[in-house]
């Protein structure tokens, strides 16, 4: 009868962000010493992500903008048997949103309805989004 044995795989060299987006990330690695089936990578952010791959890289989307998060891998044999688990930090960039608005009014309105728009558009982004910063601005010609 035969016996398979299997040995621990070795670590995982040089992982690195290829490309960081708003929601993405793209990593890859090189693959380590001995005999490895897959990989396994963990995503920590607000929340934990679990995913296993065969190939040296991956692309993680649904992230969040602006957030941190950690990427942990390490790579595993056929058995189970887990290699040291390797670990790279870096925060997806943040969102800009550009919101243009235009309306149209009568020369009857009264003066202040730019500030009076900004303050309720203000309003309305900080009470939708409360963890996100705002900077809302008038930009446009007025009528003499």
């Amino acid at each position: 009868s035969e016996i398979s044995t299997y040995t621990r795989p070795g670590i995982i060299q040089n992982l690195r962000f290829l490309n960081i987006a708003v929601d993405s990330v793209d990593l890859c690695w090189e693959k380590p010493e001995g005999n490895r089936s897959l990989y396994r990578l963990k995503v920590d952010g607000d929340s934990s992500q679990n995913y296993s791959m065969t190939s040296e890289s991956a692309h993680i989307s649904g992230l969040e903008p602006g957030r941190h998060y950690r990427f942990m891998i390490r790579a595993i044999s056929g058995n189970g048997l887990e290699g040291q688990r390797v670990v790279n930090s870096t925060s997806t960039h943040t969102a800009a949103v550009y919101l243009s608005l235009k309306y149209s009014t009568s020369d009857s309105l009264m003066n202040g309805t730019e500030e009076k728009l900004l303050q309720e558009l203000n309003r309305l982004l900080n009470q939708k989004f409360p963890d996100k910063s705002f900077t809302v601005t008038w930009k446009g010609a007025r009528k003499a």
